[in-house]
């Protein structure tokens, strides 16, 4: 059995930067990666380039560490609603450009049956020439011709355009940044039903960037997108439920949107939910249930979850006491986790061992070496 979670009074307090484990959406290719963009979901989440967390098809770039708290994961989860949105800047490097540029320069660049769709008007056409120039698709990547594609298409109510269009703005990629104006193309596509766009209007009310702060109608967008299964939103609207921001204080709701999240794989929802079951709030205490949701995060190398799993094998909770497994998930948590959170599992980790004989500890390295080499690069 692994790990439950210890109560909230037994986590630290203090806060970590974690190098995570979960995903962000590339909105509109609907493609997915690490969110290490996502979550380090408000960036779920590996290695990735930094972002804003908000939604667009945008050229792969490592995300931003999530910075979590272990007290309750409230910090974090806070982190994760404001500081997803931060803004993706595209830091493409020289050599980077180079490179792209020579691959690009090996390849057609839109056709010109694209090139003459679009120009009658076509507004697919005209957001598909959009996408090549801001990913590099068979093109140098030029985010302001990028935008002035995605501006053609946007201007006849395509709403995919419109909130990359916003995109650029809210990035300051290709366009003067100008959150105001990236409010006013976002909500053009979220009044269409554009999940995106919905999330990332959500996302400008919660950090009251380019339009006034405003915890509920961002949960009102937060909720919307997530009823359109986005599931950064359902993590974000169960945050607002759980520290009551937006909307009323409630962990029964809490419960609901982060299991919907964590149900899809979203590693910092399945932390979530876990902490509520090993807290009694919202559900049933159940250590057993609050088990499976560690285990699965951590699956992901999610940092808090695998510090729960040593938590819970050190202590007996919701696991058989078993200080071999013990040092082996403190030990995969402190090479996952980074700052305060990573210097309290390396000194859970030193403690335990001084527990174990020397056959011991050479099994538990052994086992937690398994686990590290996942997440080598």
């Amino acid at each position: 059995m692994v790990a439950f979670g210890s109560a909230s009074e037994d986590r630290p307090s203090q806060e970590f930067v974690c190098a995570g484990a979960t995903t962000v959406k590339v909105a509109a290719s609907g493609t997915q990666q690490s969110r290490e963009i996502r979550i380090f979901k408000r960036q779920l989440l590996s290695v990735y380039a930094t972002s804003s967390g908000r939604k667009t098809p945008a050229v792969a770039r490592p995300a931003a560490p999530v910075t979590q708290s272990a007290a309750g994961g409230k910090a974090a989860k806070g982190w994760y609603r404001s500081g997803r949105n931060r803004r993706m800047r595209n830091r493409i490097s020289a050599c980077c450009s180079l490179c792209c540029a020579l691959a690009a320069a090996a390849q057609p660049g839109p056709s010109k049956a694209l090139r003459d769709r679009a120009g009658k008007g076509d507004v697919r056409a005209q957001y598909q020439i959009g996408k090549m120039y801001r990913d590099g698709t068979g093109v140098a990547p030029n985010a302001a011709e990028a935008a002035r594609w995605f501006r053609q298409a946007a201007a006849a109510g395509f709403a995919q355009a419109e909130n990359d269009l916003g995109f650029l703005y809210d990035s300051g990629l290709g366009l003067p940044e100008d959150h105001a104006e990236a409010a006013r193309w976002y909500r053009k596509a979220a009044v269409q039903g554009n999940s995106d766009a919905e999330f990332n209007l959500a996302s400008l009310y919660d950090t009251g960037q380019g339009v006034p702060l405003d915890p509920a109608r961002a949960a009102l967008w937060y909720r919307k997108a997530a009823l359109h299964g986005d599931t950064d939103a359902q993590f974000n609207l169960g945050v607002m439920y759980e520290q009551g921001q937006g909307v009323g204080h409630d962990y029964r709701e809490a419960a609901r949107w982060y299991r919907m999240a964590a149900e899809r794989d979203i590693a910092v929802a399945q932390s979530a939910l876990a902490d509520l079951y090993a807290n009694h709030r919202g559900v049933p205490e159940d250590f057993a249930a609050a088990d499976r949701w560690y285990a699965k995060a951590a699956a992901h190398g999610y940092a808090p979850a695998l510090y729960e799993l040593g938590v819970s094998y050190a202590r007996g909770r919701g696991a058989t006491r078993d200080d071999v497994a013990a040092y082996t998930w403190m030990d995969v948590a402190a090479f996952r986790a980074r700052g305060t959170l990573q210097e309290r599992c390396a000194k859970e980790r030193d403690a335990l061992a001084a527990k174990l004989t020397p056959e011991q500890l050479a099994e538990a390295q052994r086992r937690a070496l398994i686990w590290k080499k996942k997440w080598l690069p």
